[in-house]
């Protein structure tokens, strides 16, 4: 699935069942050789802490509980060409300075979609 696909059916999902306010997601996606080696997500203004840090193990593939399992939640779309990293984020706030590391320093994100609100 393209990446504009899967962007597309994750900001429907987030639609659909979160249309009753109180998490809001955000989506960040990347194509980068070096996005699949990700390690940690992170806010630049906290000195401890991070949003998602990677245990060592592969990256899980995109689907809808691997989405919206955590305050961030990093899964890769093997069936885009080429394959692409998404980090979902709940409840981020403006104040925040994300930062997608990996052992090679800063990767380059793209935010894929506007703020969505679950009103539950």
């Amino acid at each position: 699935m393209p990446i504009t696909t899967l962007a597309t059916t994750v900001l429907l999902i987030l639609i659909t069942t979160f249309n009753t306010g109180k998490a809001n997601y955000t989506c960040y996606s990347s194509s980068s050789p070096e996005a699949k080696n990700i390690r940690s997500v992170y806010d630049d203004h906290q000195s401890t802490g991070d949003f998602w840090y990677r245990n060592g193990s592969q990256l899980v593939p995109c689907t809808f509980s691997s989405i919206y399992s955590s305050k961030c939640s990093v899964c890769l779309n093997n069936s885009a060409r080429p394959e692409t990293v998404l980090v979902v984020l709940c409840n981020l706030t403006s104040s925040v300075s994300l930062v997608m590391e990996s052992p090679n320093g800063h990767i380059s994100f793209s935010r894929t979609g506007k703020k969505l609100v679950d009103r539950t």
